[in-house]
């Protein structure tokens, strides 16, 4: 008789939340985060979403994802319109969208507690999140850019890989010693056609091709000119791979084996992790004169809608990711490097962060908005360079100055037109 009573019971609780609209769940806050990434990335994020879920059950993370093409336009538009549907969204560059006005300041949850302290990042990605003096954003991971090695080829010819401080010129040789006709075609390195695989290799050599005093771009410096010589010569000599990706250079020339090293970000790597017999490793990049090395390709930021109600919900999320649990999932799905000091207990993952990048950083943010800017003519400033880069390189009587006068005048050109977005 108790058990029919208590059946009723709880029949009659349940008509109550049917007639009320209640169903579990009803009462947790909805909080939208908008985002791009690969299949891999999304598996990653409903990772993060499981656990932070069961860590706040008083929230439901709503993940809205995007292709990246495309990705910045539907964003401005929805941050324009203070739309509900967005209240985190993760963002390629802070100063474009945070001088709009459409993202919050979390310069005070910095200090509140709310928010790691600043002493605690990178002072690299500190600089990457400011506009103005205040802080628009929060690095959740770091990623580096390193050589991907193919280190089958270096085994079958007994060939070493460099590891730890070592200088361009190991490079050369260690690139060289790859390098092969026999039995199949192998080139010590290979590349891509988009100038940003390289530019590090500039930098590194401590070329500054975009000048923040003046707001300048000027390719015609020694660095440069020294990078691009020494492809000219890996390619005379059959050291570097001259194709593009489509053509069995670049990353898929690497994981197709005709080429035996790749400069990329750590981005690739759960892309490597799928390749069955294919062995590979990575080696930092090569020490310039001074001893100083660029490592970091970038970090990934998220902001919050300055409109957003739900800034305390979204506040909780950019900490939890900032936990050494979701660390751990950042780093098993590809590597991801912690922002935090904290986090980075193992001495050889911060041996791989330098200090301060940030000069580095700039460079690159704005090489890639001239490249891929959204404008009626954004292919023709990185297809012009493009072009003259890989004429230069692959026609053997061609002028590295004419090279560069041409890419200076594809610049010039469309410098005008965006020199008030740099």
């Amino acid at each position: 008789m108790f058990k029919i009573i208590f059946s009723c019971c709880q029949l009659l609780i349940l008509f109550f939340l049917l007639a009320c609209g209640g169903s579990p769940g009803s009462d947790k806050t909805k909080l939208y985060f908008m985002l791009w990434g690969s299949a891999d990335q999304r598996g990653l994020w409903h990772k993060l979403k499981k656990d932070f879920e069961e860590k706040n059950p008083d929230i439901q993370l709503i993940l809205h994802y995007s292709t990246f093409k495309g990705y910045e336009d539907k964003l401005l538009t929805l941050l324009a319109a203070q739309s509900e549907k967005v209240d985190l969204c993760r963002i390629a560059e802070v100063t474009s969208i945070a001088s709009r006005g459409t993202l919050a300041d979390l310069s005070p949850y910095y200090k509140n507690d709310k928010l790691p302290p600043l002493r605690d990042f990178y002072i690299n990605t500190v600089s990457n999140f400011t506009y103005n003096g205040k802080q628009y954003a929060v690095a959740y991971s770091i990623n580096v850019y390193t050589i991907f090695v193919n280190s089958g080829i270096a085994e079958q010819k007994n060939v070493t890989v460099p590891q730890g401080d070592y200088s361009f010129n190991t490079y050369k040789t260690f690139v060289k010693n790859l390098s092969s006709e026999k039995p199949k075609r192998v080139y010590g390195c290979g590349t891509d056609i988009n100038p940003l695989r390289y530019l590090p290799l500039i930098w590194n050599r401590g070329g500054r091709i975009y000048r923040a005093e003046d707001n300048s771009i000027n390719f015609d410096i020694p660095e440069t000119r020294y990078v691009l010589k020494m492809f000219k010569k890996f390619i005379e000599n059959k050291y570097m791979a001259p194709l593009d990706a489509d053509q069995q250079g670049g990353f898929s020339g690497f994981q197709n084996g005709t080429s035996a090293t790749y400069a990329a970000g750590q981005y690739l790597i759960p892309e490597l992790r799928k390749k069955v017999n294919f062995k590979w490793q990575m080696m930092p990049f090569p020490l310039q004169p001074g001893e100083s090395r660029f490592a970091q390709g970038f970090d990934n930021k998220i902001a919050v809608r300055r409109g957003s109600k739900k800034r305390e919900e979204a506040l909780r999320f950019l900490k939890y990711l900032l936990t050494a649990d979701a660390a751990q999932i950042l780093a098993r799905g590809g590597d991801y490097i912690p922002p935090l000091k904290s986090l980075n207990a193992d001495k050889a993952v911060q041996k791989r962060i330098p200090y301060d990048t940030a000069p580095f950083i700039k460079q690159y943010q704005k090489m890639r908005r001239l490249f891929y800017d959204k404008h009626k003519d954004k292919n023709q400033i990185g297809e012009g360079i493009n072009k003259e880069v890989w004429t230069y390189l692959l026609q053997p009587e061609a002028s590295l100055d004419k090279c560069i006068h041409n890419i200076h005048h594809n610049l010039s050109k469309f410098y005008k037109i965006r020199k008030q977005d740099l």
